[in-house]
């Protein structure tokens, strides 16, 4: 078209697929989150499925995973590979077997791998779903404020953080009862 060789573009005749719908992302329960957790261990990723669920456990599974990468590095021959970020030079955490930076959908199989280990259905669970269940156990059973709950979850604005809570579990109970305990008359 540019160089008016074709009278149209062929592009205009076809028609784009649809979007896939993307669902809004799962929360596991804390059980499930310790079974996914355990069963990460012994994948190359494992250290990020962690982190991703456990935010509390960073060092030992970094410097777990740092060991790791370095064993990777010298069986490839790949020096230390750096990123520079904001003039910065950063060490990556997280590599590819190549020795180039892990992408998110490499997390998002390693999430699936070691949900089916553990014997769950990995449908619906991605990246997000580390944060998603930390924020639903801490607010549903935990029963902490949502605001502290923004803060350990790395969210400045507590709304952000209650979009990612799945299940409020028993506090809407909860806090009627002890609602109707402080103020009833007749209780």
């Amino acid at each position: 078209m540019k160089f008016g060789l074709i009278p149209a573009n062929p592009f205009d005749l076809v028609k784009a697929p649809r979007a896939k719908r993307v669902k809004a992302g799962r929360a596991l329960s804390p059980a499930d989150a310790k079974a996914l957790i355990t069963a990460s261990q012994d994948l190359r990723l494992g250290a990020a499925v962690t982190l991703l669920f456990c935010p509390g456990w960073r060092v030992a599974h970094l410097r777990k995973r740092r060991d790791e990468q370095q064993l990777e590095r010298e069986a490839i021959g790949v020096d230390s590979r750096e990123m520079v970020y904001d003039g910065e030079r950063l060490a990556m955490v997280f590599t590819a077997a190549h020795g180039g930076l892990a992408n998110q959908q490499a997390v998002t199989k390693e999430i699936s791998r070691a949900a089916k280990i553990a014997g769950l259905d990995p449908d619906g669970l991605a990246s997000n779903s580390g944060r998603r269940t930390v924020a639903t156990a801490l607010c549903a059973d935990g029963g902490l404020d949502l605001a502290y709950v923004a803060r350990h979850v790395g969210h400045s604005d507590p709304s952000t953080t209650a979009g990612y809570v799945r299940s409020l579990g028993h506090r809407p109970s909860d806090t009627a009862a002890r609602a109707a305990q402080l103020l009833d008359p007749t209780i």
